[in-house]
């Protein structure tokens, strides 16, 4: 048996200046290639929830991700901290605003002849950098599979599989047969494990398996079109009140609070 982890690489958001996000001429891309690269928060879960699997019961595990040769560092973080094998799905497209086609490429590899024994695919509940939120779902309707969403854990359970996962009313438990897609959230003490310098130079003399991009069908439409991107710049609204002949500050506040609570506008 063998899971896969779907993991991305995304800028690291943290270190990116206010001034920094400015919007480039062709109105649907921001520069902040200065930026580090790093693994997206929510995959970094998946992955952790899939090594503990892994540690509790003999299975093989796998990581794949979609990108250029910049992507294989992440793919060697993920082997540095115990993952079997690492595979890079080699796109040079920029499908950042695309779930539908990152869903039909993996969709393509999962379904190859030699992955039969792939039963659980694990994605981040979303990406840092288009919080989508789809590739999962989208994923799992191409491959005829059933999908539980926001994860928080998996066990397993003689010949099952119990998934927790976040519902408004708290947490909410399944027993599940594979094969299986799982979105994963972020949860307590879920955060990736820590290599040893001795693993991340193993991990840079592994080999990682490059795998060609398929040609998107005709099938595989677009939902929608990124037409343009913009910077939101926040409105302030204030009111400043002075004292006038026999309405004071407190009267004119007490007014202004009387017209929002009735709904009025003022």
């Amino acid at each position: 048996m063998t899971i896969i982890s779907c993991i991305k690489q995304v800028y690291d958001l943290d270190i990116v200046l206010k001034d920094d996000w400015v919007v480039e001429s062709d109105d649907v891309s921001i520069n902040i290639d200065y930026a580090n690269r790093i693994m997206n928060t929510f995959d970094e879960t998946a992955l952790e929830l899939m090594l503990r699997l892994s540690d509790e019961h003999k299975v093989k595990t796998k990581v794949v991700t979609l990108g250029d040769q910049k992507s294989d560092t992440i793919l060697r973080k993920s082997m540095a901290v115990g993952v079997d094998e690492a595979v890079r799905i080699d796109v040079l497209e920029n499908l950042d605003f695309k779930p539908e086609q990152v869903a039909f490429q993996l969709k393509a590899y999962i379904q190859e002849e030699n992955n039969k024994d792939i039963q659980i695919v694990m994605c981040g509940r979303q990406a840092d950098n288009g919080n989508h939120g789809q590739t999962g779902q989208l994923l799992a309707e191409m491959l005829g599979w059933p999908c539980i969403t926001m994860v928080t854990d998996i066990k397993k359970v003689k010949d099952e599989y119990k998934i927790s996962r976040m519902v408004d009313s708290g947490i909410e438990h399944l027993y599940i047969n594979t094969p299986v897609v799982v979105t994963v959230t972020q949860s307590d003490n879920k955060l990736l494990r820590m290599a040893t310098l001795k693993a991340m130079l193993d991990a840079k003399k592994k080999p990682i398996e490059v795998y060609c991009s398929k040609e998107i069908n005709e099938t595989v439409s677009l939902t929608y079109k990124l037409e343009k991107l913009t910077i939101n710049t926040p409105k302030k609204h204030c009111i400043f009140f002075e004292d006038k002949d026999g309405n004071s500050k407190t009267d004119q506040l007490i007014q202004l609070l009387k017209k929002q609570l009735g709904n009025e506008v003022y």
